[in-house]
């Protein structure tokens, strides 16, 4: 007996192989599509919480030092790498199902990367008489133009100097500043007397009560006499009593006794004038400080976070002279900028400000996991450089680690210059290579330029939290 042919077994055999084929291409489209995407999203979410400590890093760098908290230590704690557990898709299960975990490298200044800072500045120096910087000139008398003294910055001292061979005469120096006056008189003192007449007559000796009144010269007294906003602040006060004849004397307006000391601060156009022609009178600004032309160079110390990601742009993440910065292959970003920034005076003087933010320290970090970086000022360090206008010429040189940090440094300059409202003829910028630079000039036979620089020291350290795991 023959059985009939059947195909009833084939089809169930057929059906199972294409409902195995479909969850291969649904497993292979997965493990193609899904599990990239799921990667670079848990990669770009990593990446953004490094650069969120690298931010919270620079405010608690920045509020240890200008607070002046030396010594007292921060933490931060970084994480690095992905792990993978953040991603997992819901076949997490299988390991060939998640994506693959990542592992970051943290270090410690192992970036080659320095600063130069060129200037031509009024130093302060650390001894009275020493090294003083001197301006002086002679004061007008009237007739001719008032003698006018520029203040482009505060003095230590401002003397007015006069002498004469007259001294029976009264004469003196009268001094006009924004908000205030003094005068520097020569005051001869006078003796009032009356003069009584004995005469003789027949009848004897009578003494005639005719008054005759006399003034006679006894010495002459320096005085100073201030005011303020209009209103009397010193009134004849005297410096000198019973001076001499053709000696030179010196009256400090700086000195607080004058009570205007703090009101001759830079900048402002100051006018003198002496009374009479029989008095010889100058001016003498002493500042204390010498025109230095000085160069220094630092390695910009640098904390950095280079990832190691499969699925996203592999990135760096980096803080340096108190900014923060991102590197990866289409080029440098700044996140927040370096501590250098450039404005105005209300009087429409340029300003510049380095703050050097120096991370000491040294150490490399390889892994997955939490890291720890602990950091503490040991030093700020402020620039002796004299109060106002203090500085001729002032070149930035920025030596990068490649091409693409120069070009990051050099849009930087100028958008800094650009913004603080500093024009063609103030500044310039150039780059070359690795390198670029900014050179700020307002005039180059004036220190037209008000430069502040501190040095901040940071010892800082990097640790592994735990175990690194591998990806």
């Amino acid at each position: 007996m023959e059985y009939p042919y059947r195909e009833r077994a084939l089809s169930e055999i057929v059906g199972f192989i294409l409902i195995l084929a479909a969850i291969v291409v649904a497993a292979m489209l997965y493990l193609t599509y899904g599990i990239p995407a799921q990667g670079r999203e848990g990669e770009i979410g990593h990446m953004n919480e490094i650069k969120d400590r690298f931010v919270g890093y620079k405010v608690d760098i920045d509020s240890l030092w200008s607070n002046r908290q030396c010594g007292t230590a921060i933490s931060t704690s970084f994480t690095l790498g992905t792990g993978g557990g953040a991603t997992a898709g819901s076949f997490s299960v299988i390991p060939l199902a998640s994506p693959a975990r990542t592992s970051d490298t943290l270090a410690l200044n192992r970036r080659a990367e320095y600063l130069t800072i060129d200037t031509n500045s009024y130093l302060y120096t650390s001894t009275e008489g020493v090294n003083q910087f001197n301006e002086s000139g002679n004061i007008n008398a009237p007739g001719g133009a008032y003698t006018t003294i520029t203040f482009n910055t505060t003095p230590r001292h401002f003397l007015i100097n006069l002498y004469s061979s007259v001294l029976t005469q009264q004469m003196g120096v009268n001094v006009v500043g924004s908000t205030w006056s003094a005068w520097v008189n020569m005051t001869p003192i006078y003796t009032f007397s009356h003069r009584y007449v004995l005469t003789n007559t027949t009848q004897g000796a009578v003494i005639d009560f005719q008054d005759f009144p006399e003034y006679r010269w006894n010495s002459t007294d320096i005085t100073l006499s201030t005011k303020k906003s209009g209103l009397p602040v010193v009134t004849d006060l005297a410096l000198y009593r019973k001076i001499a004849s053709n000696t030179n004397y010196s009256v400090d307006l700086m000195d607080p006794v004058s009570g205007i000391s703090t009101d001759l601060a830079a900048p402002q156009t100051i006018s003198a004038e002496r009374s009479d022609g029989l008095l010889n009178a100058t001016f003498t600004t002493n500042y204390s400080y010498w025109p230095i032309p000085s160069s220094q160079s630092w390695l910009m110390g640098s904390l950095e976070i280079k990832s190691g990601n499969q699925y996203w742009i592999p990135q760096t993440y980096y803080y340096q002279l108190g900014g923060v910065f991102l590197e990866q292959s289409d080029g440098n970003t700044m996140k927040l900028p370096p501590s250098i920034t450039f404005s105005r005076t209300p009087e429409g003087f340029p300003t510049a400000s380095i703050n050097q933010i120096i991370l000491l320290g040294s150490g490399v970090v390889t892994g997955s996991g939490p890291a720890q970086v602990s950091s503490s000022v040991t030093g700020i360090t402020k620039t002796p450089l004299v109060d106002g206008n203090n500085t001729k010429s002032l070149n930035i040189t920025v030596w990068a680690a490649n091409t693409n940090a120069a070009l990051m440094w050099l849009q930087f300059f100028n958008n800094s210059a650009t913004q603080a409202g500093f024009g063609p003829n103030i500044y310039r910028t150039g780059t070359g290579g690795n390198v670029s630079f900014i050179n700020i000039t307002p005039d180059p036979t004036l220190y037209g330029l008000r430069l502040a620089m501190t040095q901040v020291n940071v010892n800082t350290t990097i640790q592994s939290a735990a175990p690194s795991v591998a990806g």
